[in-house]
């Protein structure tokens, strides 16, 4: 499980800042196991974020401590009820 500096589990879909809180991004992918980080072509685990000015990144996540990433919101899930 990758968490943020809190230990909050990190989600699909998750609104957070990167680049020391100064760019927006979305959380796109988790990706920890050897098959994810395989078909991602990286070498250790971390998060893909969806972020306009660079289009995806990788975050490894154990960069999260000299760069931490910080969470804005997490989308509501509508009741279709």
């Amino acid at each position: 499980m990758i968490t943020y500096p809190d230990h909050t589990e990190i989600q699909v879909g998750d609104f957070i800042l990167i680049e020391g809180g100064r760019t927006p991004g979305t959380v796109y992918e988790l990706i920890e196991t050897s098959e994810q980080m395989e078909r991602c072509g990286v070498d250790a685990p971390g998060i893909m974020v969806e972020s306009i000015p660079f289009s995806l990144v990788f975050l490894p996540s154990e960069s999260f401590s000299d760069a931490p990433i910080v969470f804005v919101s997490r989308p509501k899930i509508i009741s279709s009820s």
